[in-house]
């Protein structure tokens, strides 16, 4: 039991240092990412600060003729109602015809894929600009599904929607500019200023259905401390984790990078961290705003986490050495490794709670280091916190007209981006005011994390061990989920078993007087009792 003990103290050493230093680095991240008017322009170099681009797009640049073919992609698999949204509003994307294509890339079979095919050839009656294309296997998953439609476009820019994405008419004026500028100051420096080309970008993304309930808003509050970490990380020009929806490539980046992989379950952020360690720049522009749909469920939340953390810690598995050998400089490097890591803290949460139990049998051997541990571990914890929930106060989103996706809508976008090139100026209104959330609910969102941890442990094990989980969509809207997956079956159980190991570890933390592992044991107890009674409360609303 003491050696247990010992490890215990190790992993709560590691632990501590590495979370000091990630609440840090999100701290400094965040605050430096405030607000830009225009593209950053070229980089310079690794260090710095990355040179701002103000200069408007070129007026030989403004003709129809001169701006780039466009092909958006829209891979999906069985969400009907999604992708009826996602067609109807992608066709009405400002863009001239003549340079634009729209692929509709389905994986869905039997019942769903006839629907979905009667729905876009329909459509495509007056956009000929539509094509409805389906591969004979669903090999690689999504991302082989992308690069099926990469294979058969013909844009010299790719831009990527989930599903369940309805973007903005002004998205295409919001971001093929930032391709514009970038050839215009890299053909004005001759080729020997060392200006990295832009290779990719990411937008902003809302959230249609935030206000449903407590995981929406947890997970909105989540996305939006990414949103402003990515947001810091572009600022400084730092190594990033990208999302693969709402993004636009350039297509000689994804062919200089290896194309799409499904080498990890996350293959958007295999391929950008690629690109990243090929030289390629990436932008986080805010001047649209691409609704999408958060889980709502318990069950859906479980699926889609397990899958992000088995790409993530994969991808840290993959690029890690890759990222100390590069010719980044050593704070690209550290930061790139606290961004990699991440996943690996958050199931290091859990090994704590494993840790728990011998921790309190052993309370005879708690000594003043183990003391200052668990305090230094609250108090970085207790700063995390506040500086995650309390960056950035997300907007009320829309609420779509139509199901269908055939009405308007209201956007919460921001109103700063790279700018448009037919000078119009038009961006997105705000929505209605913020969501309101207790001290009680964001209590609840940081017993959330528990619950997370579990996941995450759950993929380290699992990557560790060699075990490749099939991909499975996140349920949305229209799509159908029937049975539980066996991994989301998998951290169910595993849920019941930490609640009652918690509860274990929490009673004999009573009677052996242990106070640290009585508070660590109490607080992962109600994170995982409210994860599994949250179900009973799933048809609760709230207003915003």
């Amino acid at each position: 039991m003491y050696f247990i003990f010992l490890f215990l103290e190790t992993l709560l050493t590691i632990l501590v240092l590495a979370f000091i230093a990630m609440t840090g680095y999100e701290f400094l991240t965040a605050r430096g990412s405030g607000k830009r008017d225009e593209c950053r322009g070229a980089a310079s170099g690794d260090s710095g600060e990355p040179e701002s681009s103000a200069a408007p797009v070129p007026d030989n640049l403004r003709n129809d003729s001169d701006l780039p073919a466009v092909s958006v992609l829209i891979p999906v698999c069985n969400e009907v109602l999604a992708v009826k949204r996602l067609v109807t509003a992608v066709i009405e994307i400002d863009y001239p015809r003549d340079r634009l294509e729209v692929l509709v890339l389905d994986d869905s079979r039997d019942a769903n894929a006839r629907e979905i095919r009667s729905f876009v050839l329909e459509k495509s009656a007056g956009a000929p600009f539509l094509r409805y294309l389906c591969r004979e296997s669903r090999e690689g998953y999504k991302a082989g599904n992308i690069a099926f439609g990469i294979r058969n476009s013909r844009g010299s820019l790719i831009a990527v929607f989930d599903a369940d994405a309805v973007p903005e008419k002004i998205f295409l004026k919001a971001t093929v500019p930032c391709f514009i500028r970038d050839e215009k100051l890299r053909a004005a420096s001759g080729g020997t200023s060392g200006v990295r080309p832009l290779g990719f970008l990411q937008t902003a993304i809302s959230f249609s259905n935030e206000p449903e309930n407590f995981i929406t808003r947890f997970l909105g509050l989540e996305v939006s401390h990414k949103d402003s970490m990515t947001a810091g990380q572009n600022r400084r020009d730092e190594y990033a984790s990208l999302t693969g929806s709402s993004c636009v490539w350039r297509r000689e980046c994804i062919d200089a990078a290896g194309g799409l992989s499904s080498q990890t379950l996350t293959e958007d952020v295999d391929l950008c961290y690629r690109a990243q360690l090929l030289g390629w720049r990436y932008e986080y522009v805010t001047g649209t705003s691409t609704q999408e749909e958060l889980p709502n469920t318990m069950a859906a939340m479980r699926v889609q986490r397990h899958r992000w953390a088995m790409g993530l810690i994969g991808n840290t598995f993959l690029y890690f050495r890759k990222v100390l050998a590069s010719d980044f400089s050593a704070g690209k490097k550290l930061a790139a490794i606290l961004v990699m890591s991440q996943s690996f803290i958050l199931s290091g949460f859990y090994l704590i709670l494993l840790g728990c139990l011998p921790a309190a049998l052993a309370a005879e051997h708690h000594g003043v280091y183990f003391n200052v541990l668990c305090l230094a571990l609250l108090i970085s914890v207790i700063l995390w916190a506040v500086n995650t929930m309390g960056i950035g106060v997300r907007k009320s989103p829309a609420v779509l007209k139509d199901a269908s996706g055939a009405g308007e809508r209201e956007t919460g976008g921001a109103d700063q981006g790279c700018g448009d090139f037919s000078g119009s100026g038009e961006r997105a209104e705000e929505a209605a005011g913020p969501i309101e959330r207790g001290a009680l609910e964001y209590f609840g969102y940081v017993l959330m994390y528990f619950p997370l941890s579990l996941y995450y442990f759950m993929a380290l094990l699992e990557n560790i061990l060699g075990i490749r989980g099939s991909f499975v969509p996140t349920p949305k809207r229209g799509s159908p989920f029937v049975r539980l997956p066996r991994a989301g079956a998998a951290l169910l159980l595993m849920e019941c078993f930490s609640l009652i190991y918690s509860l274990i570890a929490l009673t004999v933390s009573i009677i052996n007087a242990s106070w640290w592992t009585l508070l660590y044991t109490s607080l992962t107890a109600a994170g995982f009792a409210l994860a599994l009674l949250l179900p009973c409360f799933s048809g609760r609303k709230r207003r915003a």
